[in-house]
């Protein structure tokens, strides 16, 4: 069995029967920003979303649940500087 290939976002799992269906999972990086108001401050997070394809028992190529996980989340420290108008 051959390992997965990467396209762009997609994830492929070649196989040279041609009777076998090829599934594509995926693998994305979201990204979110919060904006600060007031007296908050600017935040950030970096989401990991990807359902990865595998073969089942009756060898089908399937996709694994979708799985997300948090990469990253953090503050912008120089993000917020508010000067007042003189």
């Amino acid at each position: 069995m051959q390992g997965l290939v990467e396209q762009g976002e997609d994830l492929i799992l070649p196989n040279a029967d041609p009777a076998v269906e090829i599934v594509k999972g995926h693998r994305r990086f979201l990204i979110g920003l919060d904006i600060a108001q007031a007296q908050d401050r600017n935040a950030y997070s970096i989401l990991l979303d990807e359902r990865v394809p595998y073969y089942d028992a009756n060898g089908r190529q399937e996709l694994t649940k979708r799985r997300r996980e948090i990469v990253r989340a953090d503050i912008c420290p120089l993000c917020h500087t508010r000067t007042s108008p003189s």
